[in-house]
């Protein structure tokens, strides 16, 4: 029984040992137990993101088509030109056609047909039949058609859509009702695609921007609120701290001064006299 009784006592904790392990010591041990290389890294990422200008977090990057449809879009807007410079040729310059055994607008590329509208010397036989002469800017834009679709050249939406509304202008040069007709329809449905394309990724910034300054708003609050919580912390420690001292040192001091009482009261045994009073024993 006696062995019982000092096997229980010497497992369980002490009064003492129970007062110096509190359950907030065991909560500070578990923190302690933190990964903290995992936080530091968390913070330096932080830091990292919140460093960065508000800009590079926005896509402003220009829109671009999945390259399979800008390929089909430039290589058929080529196509339907090349037709409709085969047809205008019939009609202005049949003897060169007949004579040259071109029969049909896939016998040449785009830009030699148009090498052949711009030559000089048929210069007389095609303006007379030409809506308005052509425009510098257009056949530029037209002998990019022909480059872009054959080098396959990235090219952003808004660029396709204006190769594909000079294309457009170029058949009404050469008055082909059909080819303008098609390129037209085309034009309209790019111009629709590319504004909803623009128009989603504003959207999709300005949402980011609300998010961005609803997190930088987390942010701020969040070390307000850890810098008035270890404001606190600090606080209580020293209220703690305060009572701590004043149990050790003030209990202490108690002892100190009921000795010296003690000591005044008791009279000098040499002289038998009380040391208040004077008087002798």
């Amino acid at each position: 029984m006696q062995e019982a009784t000092a096997t229980s006592q010497s497992t369980s904790p002490s009064r003492f040992e129970q007062q110096a392990c509190p359950a907030e010591e065991v909560d500070l041990r578990s923190a302690e137990k933190a990964p903290q290389s995992r936080i530091e890294d968390v913070t330096r990422e932080l830091k990292h993101v919140l460093a960065k200008p508000m800009s590079l977090e926005l896509d402003n990057a220009p829109c671009y088509f999945p390259y399979q449809a800008q390929h089909l879009v430039l290589t058929t807007t080529q196509r339907l030109l090349e037709e409709s410079c085969f047809a205008f040729l019939v009609r202005c310059l049949p003897d060169l056609i007949r004579d040259r055994k071109w029969e049909c607008a896939a016998v040449l590329e785009l830009h030699n047909w148009l090498e052949i509208l711009v030559d000089p010397q048929w210069k007389a036989f095609i303006e007379p039949n030409l809506a308005r002469p052509f425009a510098t800017g257009v056949l530029h834009d037209v002998r990019t058609i022909r480059h872009a679709a054959v080098y396959r050249t990235p090219t952003t939406a808004s660029a396709v859509g204006q190769l594909v509304q000079s294309a457009v202008q170029f058949a009404g040069f050469l008055q082909d009702n059909r080819c303008l007709s098609q390129l037209e329809q085309l034009r309209s449905g790019l111009h629709i695609q590319i504004r909803q394309m623009e128009k989603t990724k504003r959207e999709a910034n300005l949402a980011m921007i609300k998010k961005l300054d609803g997190l930088l708003e987390q942010r701020k609050y969040a070390i307000l609120g850890q810098k008035r919580l270890f404001e606190e912390v600090k606080a209580e420690a020293g209220r703690q701290v305060g009572e701590l001292v004043d149990r050790v040192c003030g209990r202490q001091e108690n002892v100190n001064n009921n000795e010296c009482v003690t000591k005044e009261m008791v009279y000098d045994a040499s002289s038998r006299t009380f040391p208040e009073s004077g008087l002798v024993a």
